[in-house]
């Protein structure tokens, strides 16, 4: 079905050596700009990590896809947050996030930590501060990890490396 297959473009500024998209249904590739079909409609989160190997950095970017859906929705506001320590123990047990707007400081703010292939790790809810505890209650899993957190008005995104 032509609905349910997606084209993903890079671009990343810089000089990338390697890719790995997460589709959000558990598939992943390693192609600069795949074609992705979905098994059926829905809400997807595409994660992109674009690798600079020579000078060593990453970069991540999610958002979220509607497949197969129709109609518009307000998109709220998407801020970056900063994850610490990163890269983080598997036992770490924590971690810790700053960046969210102050206006969000003292609300009900909902998390999700999630792998490249869409695995949930983490999940819950917690008190918005200028630097949050997201606990962790088991040793994640080596590798990369995008972790979203959603205020009333607000998405914040970032990523952690699992060592």
């Amino acid at each position: 079905q032509d609905s349910l297959l997606a084209q993903f473009t890079d671009e990343t500024a810089g000089n990338v050596h390697h890719w790995l998209w997460g589709f959000g249904d558990g598939a992943t590739s390693n192609v600069q700009n795949p074609f992705h079909t979905y098994a059926q409609p829905g809400i997807y989160t595409v994660c992109l990590l674009a690798q600079d190997t020579i000078l060593g950095c990453n970069q991540a970017v999610c958002r979220d896809l509607g497949i197969g859906v129709t109609g518009t929705a307000e998109r709220p506001e998407s801020l970056p947050l900063r994850i610490f320590p990163n890269p983080a123990r598997q036992s770490a047990g924590r971690w810790m996030v700053q960046g969210i707007a102050p206006s969000d400081y003292t609300r009900l703010i909902h998390f999700v930590a999630c792998g490249l292939r869409g695995e949930r790790v983490a999940e819950g809810w917690l008190e918005g501060g200028k630097v949050m505890e997201i606990p962790l209650d088991r040793p994640i899993p080596t590798g990369m990890y995008f972790l979203e957190l959603r205020s009333p008005f607000r998405v914040y995104t970032g990523s952690v490396v699992v060592q």
